[in-house]
């Protein structure tokens, strides 16, 4: 009964060393951490020469998002051409011509990606149209950009189907003036570009080279002699950048009758390789006036 004890005694004693680490069997794991799963986004992206797009890159370890830092990288599909270049907060720049790779964020190893075309601007056939009928699909360019005066009110455009030079619809403005002061409206690529401070630069807008004249039909519905017109082309981002015209604009004054007349703005060896603002309709009035403009088959022309 003695010698039970004693055994009894051993194999407690030996369990509590065993549970307290005296003894160990087995050596110690060393800790190791799960491979990620990191995603790309956008993907696919397109950019146009010249142009930025920003990428992020996220990251999951065991299912569930980790914060981890990334370096990027991009990749060529063409062996010995860069198709762009990337900063350290994913910020990519398109190369000069037109190709195609993979922006790359890596992390501890593991690394995702995601496909990236360059393209170059789009290249035009003459006549070009900014405007030529309603829902025609030779129009390009938007009229999405308008600015003047704060006091300015009334302030419209619409398609128009009395009297148009051509096809069954015109362009149709009203300005309507508070105070002396003056309005524009603007065509641009893409739409909204200059609301949102788009930066013009090479890839941007149409590549319009070749024309030699920007022409347009325009009429009045009142002949008014306070009010005074200009029309033009081409943006000029006040915080830097341009369109490689820079900014083009008629004679002042141009005298707008109640009869359709053709207008031309000659371009001679202006560089076009990139234009964001295809066409600027502009105004001039004073205190009370009420002016209607009609603009038709509005084009660059070899």
């Amino acid at each position: 009964m003695k010698k039970n004890r004693v055994y009894l005694l051993a194999v407690v004693l030996l369990v509590s060393f065993v549970s307290l680490g005296i003894f160990s069997c087995s050596k110690k794991k060393k800790l190791t951490l799960s491979s990620l799963i990191i995603s790309v986004t956008p993907n696919p992206a397109s950019v146009t020469v010249g142009n930025t797009e920003n990428f992020i890159a996220t990251a999951l370890r065991d299912g569930d998002p980790t914060e981890v830092d990334f370096s990027w990288s991009v990749n060529s599909d063409t062996p010995g051409s860069t198709v762009g270049t990337i900063t350290a907060e994913g910020v990519f720049t398109a190369g000069s011509t037109s190709g195609e790779g993979t922006v790359v964020a890596s992390a501890e190893g593991d690394s995702g990606s995601a496909d990236v075309t360059v393209s170059g601007p789009i290249i035009v056939t003459f006549p070009f149209y900014v405007y030529k009928d309603e829902n025609d699909l030779a129009n390009h360019y938007c009229c999405s950009y308008w600015e003047g005066d704060t006091s300015l009110t009334g302030m419209e455009m619409g398609q128009c189907a009395i009297n148009p030079h051509s096809g069954t619809t015109c362009l149709k403005f009203t300005f309507c003036y508070d105070s002396y002061w003056w309005s524009a409206f603007w065509w641009e690529e893409p739409a909204d570009f200059m609301k949102n401070s788009g930066v013009p630069g090479p890839g941007k807008g149409y590549k319009l080279t070749g024309a030699s004249k920007l022409t347009f039909w325009a009429r009045r519905e009142t002949n008014d002699p306070s009010t005074q017109f200009l029309f033009g082309l081409g943006y000029e981002n006040k915080n830097g950048g341009s369109d490689s015209c820079g900014y083009i604009r008629s004679q002042p004054d141009l005298a707008l009758t109640q009869s359709w007349q053709q207008f031309t703005i000659p371009l001679g060896v202006k560089d076009l390789s990139y234009i964001s603002g295809g066409f600027e309709a502009a105004s001039w009035g004073a205190k009370g006036d009420k002016v209607v403009i009609y603009l038709d088959d509005i084009m660059f022309e070899e």
